[in-house]
């Protein structure tokens, strides 16, 4: 999760299933990229072919 005032949030449901623990800072660069990258996608997709292809990443 990405908030407007710069806030990310990441939680790993295996471990952490009830979503106590933010582990977003835990995170190695090249993940939070990744994941800012898809999450991008998804916002900024306006078809279905491109929306359904930005879901089926990483």
């Amino acid at each position: 999760m990405e908030y407007d005032d710069g806030e990310h949030e990441y939680y790993d449901r295996t471990t952490d299933p009830y979503q106590l623990t933010n582990a977003y800072d835990t995170l190695p660069a090249a993940r939070r990229t990744t994941l800012h990258t898809d999450l991008d996608a998804l916002q900024h997709c306006h078809t279905d072919t491109t929306c359904w292809a930005a879901g089926h990443t990483s």
